[in-house]
């Protein structure tokens, strides 16, 4: 497993919390899927949450070993973010791969499509990373993980009364 490939998802963060605006989110959140949610898939079929995780923070660890000392808090600071921002929407979203196949098959056919499958070894890699985290750095905890929907749907909407999602301002 290439532990780095994975940390590579929030340590290149620079893009993706410059994508964190209610605009551009869930354009950034579709190509961040895009480009991790495949790689994160089959290392947890192949290796498991338990591996996966370790990998993960091992290569975030190395990430941060390489950054001058006095910028490594601003730095874990945005990997935090991008972790609750992307990373785990992306493993709370990811679905079963025989539930996927399944869904596909019964698109072609006049079934009506079943609610596809949550992948249980995102959810319980999700849960790990959030643990892993606040173990490493304590004063730094995360919270939790929070969904797409939840995170997107609590952009501000209005400033003092006025409906700021208004696209047509002239």
């Amino acid at each position: 497993m290439e532990s780095l490939k994975l940390a590579e998802s929030v340590t290149i963060f620079g893009k993706w919390l410059g994508g964190f605006t209610e605009k551009r989110y869930p354009e950034a959140f579709s190509e961040f899927c895009g480009l991790y949610e495949k790689a994160f898939a089959d290392a947890l079929e192949a290796e498991g949450a338990e591996k996966v995780a370790d990998a993960f923070m091992g290569g975030i660890e190395a990430d941060l070993q390489k950054t001058f000392f006095l910028r490594r808090s601003g730095e874990r600071a945005n990997i935090k973010m991008t972790i609750i921002a992307y990373l785990c929407p992306m493993l709370l979203r990811m679905e079963k791969a025989s539930a996927a196949e399944t869904l596909t098959a019964e698109t072609t056919s006049e079934a009506p499509a079943a609610e596809p499958e949550k992948n249980p070894l995102a959810q319980e890699l999700c849960d790990l990373l959030c643990d892993r985290w606040n173990e490493a750095y304590p004063k730094d905890c995360v919270r939790g993980a929070v969904s797409y929907e939840t995170i997107n749907g609590s952009f501000c909407h209005k400033l003092f009364g006025l409906d700021l999602s208004v696209t047509d301002r002239r």
